[in-house]
């Protein structure tokens, strides 16, 4: 399967994002893309992202008998 490429900074203009923006949209595509399992939470203040966190969950396997 092919990962989708990030979009490009014409891409995110459409939104009319400002350059901060951009920056905080491109933390999330990464953050996104590095998670098997986990969670991403976005902190939000007065209309504005302050806080990305981001958990990682390691699923291992159980050993194997025999």
């Amino acid at each position: 399967m092919t990962e989708p490429a990030e979009p490009t900074i014409t891409e995110l203009l459409q939104f009319g994002a400002t350059a901060e923006e951009h920056q905080i949209l491109r933390e999330i595509l990464k953050s996104l893309k590095g998670i098997r399992f986990g969670s991403i939470v976005l902190t939000i203040h007065e209309g504005q992202i302050v806080e990305l966190s981001k958990t990682v969950r390691l699923r291992t396997r159980p050993p194997s008998r025999g």
